[in-house]
């Protein structure tokens, strides 16, 4: 599940829930310890359909077949000084 969608779907949801919870409902959460809050969240996350936030699956990646080069162009070495000293020669 991609964080991102679940970040914009609790501040969307949020303004809500403050209205539809008293204050001292949301007390007692604030004070709770990391731990508390994973106690009561781990049962719940049970319950969700992984299909239901599943992100897209992505597609099957298409084979790019690289062109054919020479052999010997490719273990060509070319040394810097020999690309300066033909600049100097092709520049009038």
């Amino acid at each position: 599940m991609s964080t991102d969608p679940l970040a914009v779907q609790v501040a969307r949801d949020y303004p809500g829930m403050l209205i539809a919870l008293p204050a001292p409902e949301w007390h007692l959460w604030s004070e709770a310890t990391p731990e508390r809050v994973a106690q009561y969240l781990l049962p719940l996350a049970s319950q969700v359909s992984p299909r239901r936030v599943a992100t897209c699956k992505r597609g099957p990646k298409k084979d790019q077949s690289k062109p054919d080069v020479d052999a010997a162009v490719v273990r060509k070495h070319l040394s810097t000084a020999r690309v300066l000293r033909d600049a100097k020669v092709k520049t009038p």
